[in-house]
């Protein structure tokens, strides 16, 4: 019978936002893989309905709420779905987020603008509508997807970078604040990953650095599983990148700045049309 297991009992329940590609995507099948019913967001046309009923298939309870996360009627259908149901919400994966790259005074203010909105206001605004359903879970846990970003300021990232920095923080404050609640808290700081061909282009214009730092979603939404379920703090996903964090974290800040705009500004150069772009994990 779809949400019960084999003994009998309610099988957990988990929501992935972003869930149609990418880490979103690894992690609604590593989370079905675990024995975990599912409430995957997206937005329309992004490929959510076939990705659920491939989920189905596989005896998997899963809910496609294909949604702007972006508008208040968006986050207030997956909030609805999410609580629908009598099992209990076991985890909420905070992963939807958009990414911005170009020089500031360049990118348009609406861009920006809507990065803020997605990256910070949309997962605060879900996570806030669940905590009580999450709290009603022995042992729940939210797992916000943040980036190696998060730990430095990064000329050309500078909003998303901040943002991420944002999520960092505030995942790490909300951890003490909810363990009152019996909920764990971990921030995911990935560095690259494999999500496109675009991406691909990109980290091959970066060299070895790039390549050492990029990993495969699937690689990446287990080893947050595994790390979330030991209770971890931060998860830093590859040796090279927890590397870089440690490298990065005891050099001056304005100097890390620095070294990133050089860096990027070579790999840039070697992709035309990439300044001021965006994409978004919906």
């Amino acid at each position: 019978m779809h949400g019960m297991t084999p003994a009998g009992r309610a099988r957990p329940r988990a929501v992935v936002t972003g869930a149609s590609q990418g880490l979103g995507r690894a992690f609604a099948a590593c989370l079905a893989e675990r024995g975990y019913d599912l409430v995957l967001a997206a937005l329309p046309g992004t490929g959510l309905p076939a990705l659920a009923e491939t989920l189905r298939s596989r005896g998997v309870r899963a809910a496609a709420v294909e949604c702007d996360l972006a508008a208040e009627e968006g986050r207030a259908g997956l909030l609805a779905a999410a609580r629908e149901g009598g099992a209990p919400l076991s985890l909420l994966v905070n992963n939807v987020g958009v990414g911005a790259n170009g020089l500031f005074d360049r990118l348009p203010y609406e861009a920006t603008k809507a990065a803020l909105d997605i990256n910070l206001g949309a997962t605060l605004a879900i996570t806030y509508g669940l905590v009580p359903s999450l709290a009603a879970a022995p042992g729940a846990q939210i797992i916000t997807v943040a980036s190696l970003a998060a730990f430095y300021p990064m000329p050309l990232f500078a909003v998303y970078s901040s943002s991420k920095a944002f999520l960092l923080n505030w995942s790490l404050a909300l951890r003490h604040e909810l363990a009152s609640l019996g909920i764990g808290v971990t921030v995911l700081a990935p560095g690259g990953m494999y999500t496109s061909e675009e991406i691909r282009q990109k980290v091959r214009s970066q060299g070895l650095g790039g390549r050492l730092s990029t990993m495969e979603p699937g690689e990446v939404a287990d080893f947050a599983l595994r790390a979330a379920a030991r209770g971890k703090a931060v998860a830093i996903p590859g040796a090279f990148n927890k590397f870089l964090w440690f490298a990065g974290s005891h050099a001056p800040k304005d100097f890390v700045a620095a070294s990133i705009l050089a860096r990027w500004r070579r790999a840039m150069s070697r992709l035309p049309g990439t300044e001021g772009t965006c994409s978004r994990a919906s």
